[in-house]
């Protein structure tokens, strides 16, 4: 009888060290779990915003197209995936003309012939025409005379550790693009809407003034020289990625006369103050390869015949509008 007590006992005795044996285990995968946490945690804050581009983590799908989940379609899939007809698929056609280095062609799966080892101080650019933006009429005096919009549009992806000259830092990110939303052709109810939050002065006096000072892409002429364009910044991101900027341009049209190779010149505003703008001292440059220049000129070149036709036909009403009946000189390009 004391030995079926004694191993009774000892029965109890096992499963109370077992059960409490379960109860530290789970404890310890909890603990292990809030470890990795807070080791994520940790590289996130000490990556902030002068962190290096970090591959993706998400590892690429290879399974066929129509067995993917959802998630595996959207995280899981390379350029090619998503923008061509690899699998034989309705797609998105990009209308961009890219240039990238391997960081970011790794980090976004891009097509490795985008890959230029030629372009210096960004990630990448990618450059398209667009007609984002208003429409105007009234010109000659005639409300049927239109211009429809039609702009060159630059984007800019930059490492967070760039030293770009930014103004003030509280502003993450804003859209100043206009026509792509009915609140464009709203009156303006206070002077800090849209763009105007970031204009200096008259008539916005409470504006915060640009995020950045005005950037000059410059390129040079077939015969010498260079061609200066002021880009105008109408959308910035400065944490689209865990260490990346996005900076978005409108006025990026190459010029007709222009070729490549190409820079983009970033000033700090006291500099610019300094030199009055007069051969201000750069802080960071981005160089643009010769080859990229020349692609998206001959784009232009083509995709900008409606705008040349339209300023003939303005350049022809403003004439006939002050009385002239055939056009003396033709309209400047």
């Amino acid at each position: 009888m004391l030995d079926v007590r004694r191993k009774s006992n000892w029965n109890e005795a096992m499963l109370l060290t077992l059960g409490k044996c379960k109860k530290s285990i789970q404890l310890l995968k909890h603990l292990l779990v809030l470890l990795m946490l807070s080791l994520g945690a940790f590289c996130v804050l000490a990556q902030g915003p002068s962190g290096n581009v970090q591959p993706n983590s998400y590892p690429i799908d290879k399974t066929p197209w129509e067995q993917r989940t959802h998630a595996e379609k959207v995280f899981g899939s390379t350029y090619e995936d998503t923008n061509t007809f690899k699998h034989q698929r309705i797609h998105d056609v990009d209308p961009f003309q890219w240039i990238y280095t391997d960081a970011f062609a790794d980090k976004f799966r891009m097509p490795r012939q985008g890959i230029d080892g030629n372009l210096k101080g960004a990630l990448a650019l990618a450059w398209r025409m667009t007609s984002m933006g208003k429409n105007t009429c009234g010109y000659a005096r005639n409300p049927e005379s239109c211009w429809p919009s039609l702009t060159c549009q630059l984007d800019v992806y930059f490492d967070s550790k760039t030293p770009l000259p930014w103004n003030y830092t509280d502003v993450v990110r804003d859209n100043m693009i206009e026509g792509i939303t009915s609140d464009s052709y709203l009156p303006r109810l206070q002077p800090n809407s849209k763009w105007w939050r970031y204009v200096n002065g008259v008539p916005t006096p409470s504006a915060k003034g640009p995020v950045l000072p005005e950037s000059l892409l410059q390129m040079r002429y077939l015969q010498g020289g260079a061609m200066n364009v002021f880009l105008r910044l109408w959308l910035f991101d400065r944490e689209y990625e865990p260490g990346i900027v996005l900076l978005s341009y409108k006025n990026a049209c190459p010029s007709y006369e222009g070729d490549g190779p190409g820079v983009i010149r970033y000033h700090a505003q006291a500099e610019i103050t300094r030199t009055r703008g007069v051969n201000p001292t750069s802080v960071h440059t981005v160089e643009i390869p010769d080859a990229f220049v020349k692609k998206i000129r001959a784009i232009y070149l083509m995709q900008n015949k409606p705008n040349q036709a339209v300023t003939q036909r303005l350049y022809e009403d403003f004439l006939r509008a002050k009385g002239a009946s055939t056009p003396e000189v033709s309209p400047p390009k």
